[in-house]
């Protein structure tokens, strides 16, 4: 039997061992072939000039993760012009690559290292500078850090109250620094696609409703029963009231939204009494709630389906078209076919750049609603 000191340090010893193998297979010539090139002799020459070509046996891979964090970047500036300006997009962009670390994965709810003003500045390109502090009064070069500084204090809400607001960053006191809350963004884009999705089917009354039943939990269509407690009367909102409309109009609303699978009933019961048997429907408060991560999954299945039909659409337009993709390839050039032939290669280019950018567009939506961080029920 070890001691346990004995133990200590056999397991130490394990430890390093395991960490000085890795290293070794991370070696550089596992992988590439090092070969002196030749050069001609001067007296500035400091060395062998070294050239590195790959192994014939050495297999790659696409590293996907990697790839998803640059997207998630590039959706998160987007994201920030949306919200403020170019200039806003410039900063977050600057932000966000003094922030990329070799560990940085896509489960990140924020960013692991706060990043100070002066390595924002840093990696904010020259040419870029006149988006940040266009519109402003002084010199450029004065105006310039000021602007950065208001910019990073605007995206971070230091002025707002506490939990009133949906910032981007969030601010180190200690360390004047700041970082990207990842989780935060990727729930207000979640909220965003919903809100567009409504209001692109049922107008711009029913994206207030449902922002109403999102925000606030569980909601009443009219003022809460004075029998109910006080506690009770604090915690459920009032549909007509907080979306300013019509008591009509919000049950209207309601019932559009309970066909898309948006909003759903809950009985929350009048009275303490533990047994309900036997007790009529009117013991019982209908309230409107919102399943955040059914609403989600619903979302999801529905712009796979999309992507089907446009997988399915761009195999028929190719069918459809096969004798003359075959006669243009017999030609070798499109100027050689008949103009009849011609313009109908132009009609499937155009039906072909068309479905390509809703495919694009679907698979982001897809992206954002799946992949990114904060999605309900998940612990990030």
């Amino acid at each position: 039997m070890l001691s346990a000191t004995e133990l200590d340090n056999t397991t130490k010893q394990a430890a390093h061992e395991t960490a000085e193998e890795r290293l070794e297979w991370k070696n550089i010539n596992h992988v590439l072939i090092a070969t002196e090139r030749q050069k001609k002799k001067t007296k500035k020459s400091s060395g062998p000039d070294i050239e590195y070509s790959l192994k014939p046996d050495m297999c790659l891979r696409l590293n996907y993760d990697r790839y998803n964090v640059h997207i998630r970047d590039e959706v998160i500036v987007h994201a920030t012009e949306e919200r403020w300006n170019k200039g806003a997009g410039v900063i977050m962009r600057a932000i966000l690559a003094a922030a990329l670390k070799d560990e940085s994965t896509m489960s990140d709810d924020r960013t692991h290292m706060a990043v100070n003003i002066n390595e924002i500045i840093d990696k904010i390109p020259k040419d870029k500078v006149g988006k940040i502090v266009d519109g402003m009064e002084g010199s450029k070069a004065s105006r310039y850090a000021d602007a950065v500084k208001q910019f990073l204090r605007l995206m971070a809400e230091e002025d707002a109250v506490m939990g009133s607001g949906n910032p981007f960053l969030s601010f180190e006191p200690g360390s004047s620094a700041y970082k990207v809350e990842f989780e935060r963004i990727a729930v207000k884009l979640r909220e965003n696609l919903m809100a567009k999705l409504v209001r692109e089917r049922l107008g711009e009354q029913a994206a207030r409703v449902l922002a109403v039943v999102a925000r606030a939990g569980k909601v009443s269509e009219t003022t809460v029963s004075p029998s109910l407690s006080q506690t009770s009367t604090r915690t459920y909102a009032q549909v007509r009231d907080y979306a300013m409309i019509q008591l009509k109009d919000a049950r209207h609303y309601l019932a559009e939204l309970q066909k898309l699978s948006l909003v759903e009933t809950q009985e929350v019961p009048k009275t303490a009494v533990k047994s309900r048997m036997g007790l009529p429907s009117s013991s019982e408060w209908h309230l409107w709630q919102i399943d955040l991560a059914r609403v989600y999954n619903t979302l999801l299945q529905s712009v796979y389906k999309t992507l089907g039909n446009i997988v399915q659409r761009r195999e028929t337009e190719l069918e459809s078209k096969q004798t003359v993709l075959t006669r243009e390839k017999v030609a070798g050039e499109r100027e050689r076919l008949p103009r009849k032939d011609v313009d109908e290669l132009v009609e499937l280019d155009d039906t072909r750049k068309k479905m390509g950018l809703a495919e694009l567009r679907s698979e982001m939506v897809v992206f954002m609603l799946r992949d990114m961080p904060g999605f309900p029920g998940n612990k990030v």
